[in-house]
C-alpha cells in the first residue's frame, strides 16, 4: 500500500483511496473537494487518474462560469491541473485506451477529451509542492502549514464587539495576520480559520475583487 496516497479505515487490512483537489484563483482557494473514491482501483496510478478526471470536470465548469462573468480574460486559456503521478499524466494525455485501463469506467476518460479540446492542461508537480495533499493524507505540521499558506488560508483570532455595536458582530482582533476583515452575524461560534483576502496589494485584480462583499 502506498501510504502517501491511501487512508486506512477500520481494520489495518482495508485500503481506501482518496480523491482531492483545490482550485486557486488570485492566491485564494475558490473550490475544493476531498472524498473517498467509490471505485475499486488496482494501483495508485489509477487512483490519481480518476482524481485528475474529477478535477478536470470541475475545472471545465469553473472555466465556463468565469468566462461568462467576463472579468478574468486569462480564463480563456487552458486551466492547468497539476498532478504528481507521471503514470496518471501519461494516461490522461494518451488518446488510446490500454488494456491496463480498459476496466475503468468510461466517464473517467473525459479528461482526455478536455485536454484534446484545449479546456485543460495537465502538468507534473513535485510531490513536495502538491498543494492539495492536506485534503487526502496526514502530513507533518510544517508541510501542512506550507500547503495551507499556498491555498491562501490565513489564521485569525476574534474578539467580541460590545452588544451596543453592530448587534454583537464579531471581528478579528488582529487583522495583520489575516490581512482582511471577517464578520459573523449574531456573535455565533467562529472557527479558527478564516477565508483568504479578496485581493490586496499582493494580488492582481480579478474575479475575487469583483465578488468582494459590500460593507
Amino acid at each position: 500500500m502506498d501510504v502517501k496516497t491511501a487512508f486506512l479505515n477500520g481494520d489495518i487490512e482495508e485500503e481506501l483511496y482518496m480523491s482531492g483537489y483545490v482550485f486557486i484563483l488570485n492566491g485564494a482557494a475558490v473550490s475544493w473537494m476531498s472524498s473517498k473514491q467509490c471505485t475499486v482501483v488496482k494501483s495508485s496510478t489509477e487512483s490519481e487518474y480518476i482524481a485528475a478526471s474529477e478535477a478536470s470536470s470541475e475545472a471545465v465548469w469553473m472555466k465556463r462560469f468565469i468566462v461568462e462573468l467576463g472579468v478574468v480574460p486569462s480564463a480563456l486559456d487552458p486551466l492547468i491541473i497539476y498532478c504528481d503521478n507521471m503514470g496518471a499524466i501519461a494516461n490522461a494525455q494518451e488518446p488510446r485506451t490500454h488494456k491496463k485501463l480498459k476496466h475503468i469506467k468510461m466517464c473517467f476518460h473525459s479528461i482526455r477529451e478536455y485536454i484534446e479540446d484545449g479546456e485543460v492542461k495537465i502538468c507534473k508537480v513535485h510531490t513536495d509542492l502538491n498543494v492539495e495533499d492536506p485534503l487526502t493524507k496526514a502530513l507533518p505540521r510544517a508541510k501542512h502549514d506550507q500547503h495551507q499558506n499556498a491555498m491562501g488560508v490565513r489564521k485569525s483570532t476574534f474578539r467580541k464587539i460590545p452588544e451596543n455595536n453592530c448587534n454583537g458582530l464579531t471581528e478579528p482582533e488582529d487583522e495583520t495576520e489575516g490581512g482582511h476583515e471577517v464578520r459573523t452575524p449574531h456573535g455565533g461560534a467562529v472557527g479558527p480559520w478564516a477565508a483568504p483576502p479578496y485581493g490586496g496589494a499582493s494580488a492582481s485584480p480579478g474575479l475575487l475583487d469583483y465578488l468582494k462583499p459590500l460593507t
